[in-house]
């Protein structure tokens, strides 16, 4: 059974999100702001 190169880093990229569909540029930025949202939330709760 050989497999190859081709193949078993198309089977590893899966797992890192090799192919994952591509993300329109707004709701990238609102990713961003959500999350620095939440982290400042989170480190002003803490405190």
């Amino acid at each position: 059974m050989s497999v190859s190169s081709k193949t078993l880093l198309k089977k590893i990229a899966f797992y890192f999100g090799g192919d994952q569909p591509d993300v329109d540029w707004v709701e990238q930025i609102r990713s961003v702001l959500v999350v620095f949202i939440g982290l400042m939330l989170v480190l002003t709760i803490e405190k």
